[in-house]
């Protein structure tokens, strides 16, 4: 008489991470909890049933762990989902942690302006592109003439080639040209661009600025003196509960 076979135990963790998994891609997953708690087993499970090929790596070896190996792993993905068409793929990077480095290699601008943008439209100059791009970062959130874009890159070339660089990094969703509403197109076309960057990120990235503490809050006290600091979202009072009270409440004393 044989045994029954045992179904493998799965934490309850593993309908969430699979359900994180099935949503538009915008953010990275990351599990994490104490050593030897199972975090691997819940992956490779969660990678087993989904219905999107999956790319599993770990970097928990003493000869691997460096930015060339992580982005070479990030190339084998990038052909698996290229492979897989619009369902795309999922890559999996365990003990990612030990690679020194490893999130300004996964965060890589570069990596969009290069493979989302030079590699899907022709472009003849592609270091003023990322001129443009770094130039934008800069000034996101104000109004800027194509004359003194030109002032502020070298070699520039024309306004229009820079208003077409604009377009480009607007369709890679990393920056964007805002013109003035008009009802005349021509008016339109002819104003001055606000650069806006498609995601703040992308602005800190640029800055060098690190998340250590709340550098911008502590001046900010220093300087107006405000009765009460509030700090909304994060590790502060959630989202939800700030919106659902009137503006009364948090200020009173």
């Amino acid at each position: 008489m044989s045994t029954p076979r045992r179904q493998p135990f799965e934490r309850s963790q593993a309908d969430t991470l699979a359900a994180r998994l099935g949503e538009p891609r915008r953010f990275l997953q990351v599990v994490a909890g104490a050593r030897q708690v199972g975090k691997t087993t819940l992956a490779v499970q969660v990678l087993a049933r989904l219905d999107v090929p999956s790319v599993f790596i770990s970097a928990d070896e003493p000869t691997l762990g460096d930015a060339a190996w992580l982005a070479a792993q990030w190339e084998r993905a990038r052909i698996a989902a290229a492979d897989a068409g619009k369902v795309g793929a999922v890559l999996a990077l365990d003990e990612v942690q030990k690679i020194p480095g490893w999130s300004e290699t996964v965060n890589l601008i570069e990596t969009t302006i290069a493979r989302d943008v030079l590699l899907m439209t022709r472009v003849d100059r592609p270091a003023l592109l990322r001129r443009l791009f770094e130039l934008g970062c800069r000034y996101s959130g104000q109004v800027l003439s194509y004359t003194k874009m030109l002032g502020q890159l070298q070699d520039a070339g024309n306004t229009t080639t820079l208003a077409h660089y604009l377009d480009l990094l607007g369709g890679a969703g990393m920056l964007t040209g805002l013109q003035m509403y008009s009802g005349k197109a021509v008016r339109q076309r002819g104003s001055s661009p606000k650069l806006q960057v498609l995601n703040t990120a992308l602005m800190t990235a640029q800055s060098g600025l690190s998340p250590a503490a709340f550098p911008g809050l502590g001046a900010f006290a220093e300087a107006f003196k405000p009765k009460r600091t509030l700090l909304v979202g994060g590790d502060g009072i959630s989202l939800e509960e700030f919106l659902t009270k009137p503006v009364e409440h948090w200020l009173r004393a």
